[in-house]
């Protein structure tokens, strides 16, 4: 099979209600993550604007557990539009995967202490 679940060399987890990731400084990037890796996350957001940078810095943050880790280096691998069937057709969702790059050792252990306390299985 060469599906992109067969291509991923790390496990996508699901993770709690009230996870959220915002792409550094930007507030209309702010969304729900869908799932997290050990290198890398996507998450969806309101808008119809494509992300125009190659590498930004997101932050992760839980609404419940009082949770933030800020400026984890990321690279854009894709952006697009999430086809929407509902009644609400004037609202644009959009999905933007991202991968880790060149993270510290200590953004790493958050990301994975991250994965570990508040993932609800695999994806």
């Amino acid at each position: 099979m060469s599906d992109a679940k067969d291509r991923r060399k790390y496990n996508r987890f699901r993770i709690e209600d009230g996870a959220y990731a915002i792409i550094s400084h930007d507030v209309s990037r702010l969304g729900h993550i869908i799932d997290i890796s050990e290198k890398g996350i996507s998450f969806s957001y309101l808008g119809s604007d494509t992300i125009e940078q190659n590498e930004i810095d997101i932050d992760i943050f839980m609404y419940h557990h009082n949770y933030y880790l800020d400026k984890v280096p990321s690279k854009v691998v894709s952006n697009f539009r999430i086809t929407n069937d509902s009644l609400f057709n004037f609202v644009t969702l959009m999905r933007c995967c991202l991968e880790f790059k060149d993270m510290p050792e200590e953004k790493q252990a958050e990301v994975e202490y991250l994965i570990k306390t508040f993932s609800t299985g695999d994806n």
